[in-house]
């Protein structure tokens, strides 16, 4: 059961429907707690949300996920900020410049494609992963070795589909 610091009072529990989220929570409220954060439930009704997605999601859809009681926009913006300097989550853009946010813990970070019609993301496939994560890692190494620290990349590809409008329909169908 989770618990405030300074009460030792129990915040809501997770339910089932969110067992796919909640060790995901677990390991981040166990981070924020080592940096000598504060375990609040806006945090943990983020980082539910967070672990329950299947895509980044920007601030307002997020905020949309918690609830009108959850937490206000600058909450989760701060939040986001704090989640993204202790590792919890990775920043990423769509092809419109909204920031979006994923949970991201110990796997290294997806690589995919954000298709401008549906705006949706595509994985890469494993093999292009593979090597597209390989060359990334030579260039950091080559740029630590050259004196840079905290080095880090943000790596997108935005695209259009061919065959698909800008509705995000196959050619030939209509609403």
């Amino acid at each position: 059961m989770l618990a405030t610091t300074s009460s030792e009072a129990p915040f809501v529990a997770l339910s089932a429907g969110e067992g796919r989220s909640s060790a995901f929570v677990e390991l981040a409220l166990g981070r924020l707690r080592q940096a000598g954060l504060r375990i609040t439930q806006s945090r943990i009704q983020l980082l539910t949300a967070l672990g329950q997605a299947t895509e980044p999601m920007s601030v307002e859809e997020l905020h949309a996920s918690v609830g009108r009681g959850g937490c206000d926009l600058v909450t989760i913006y701060r939040s986001m900020l704090v989640f993204e300097d202790h590792g919890l989550v990775q920043r990423s853009y769509r092809y419109n410049g909204t920031t979006l946010f994923e949970r991201r813990m110990h796997a290294p970070p997806p690589y995919r494609v954000f298709c401008k019609q549906t705006n949706r993301f595509v994985e890469l496939d494993g093999a292009l992963t593979v090597q597209l994560r390989s060359a990334i890692e030579a260039l950091e190494q080559t740029l630590r070795e050259q004196g840079y620290t905290r080095v880090s990349h943000l790596f997108e590809f935005f695209a259009q589909r061919k065959g698909v409008s800008d509705r995000g329909e196959a050619a030939g169908e209509s609403a």
